[in-house]
C-alpha cells in the first residue's frame, strides 16, 4: 500500500507499506458509514495506524 493525503515523520520517504491487520472500526458520521483503521507496517519497520482513506492499494495503481 502506498499511503497518500496524511504524513509522520516515522514514515520513510517512499511511503509504502503492507497492511498487518485491521486495527480498528469507527463510526464515520462525515460518510455515514463505518471506517477502518488499519495497521501498516512500512518498509523501514515502523508500524503506524492509517485510516482507510489514505490507502492507496499499489497493485491497482500499476495496472492502470
Amino acid at each position: 500500500m502506498k499511503i497518500e493525503g496524511t504524513y509522520d515523520s516515522a514514515m520513510p520517504t517512499s511511503m509504502i507499506g503492507i497492511l498487518i491487520d485491521l486495527a480498528y472500526q469507527r463510526a464515520d458520521e462525515s460518510i455515514g458509514k463505518q471506517s477502518n483503521i488499519w495497521n501498516v507496517q512500512f518498509t523501514n519497520g515502523v508500524i503506524l495506524k492509517i485510516w482507510q482513506g489514505h490507502l492507496i492499494n499499489l497493485h491497482e495503481e500499476l495496472s492502470a
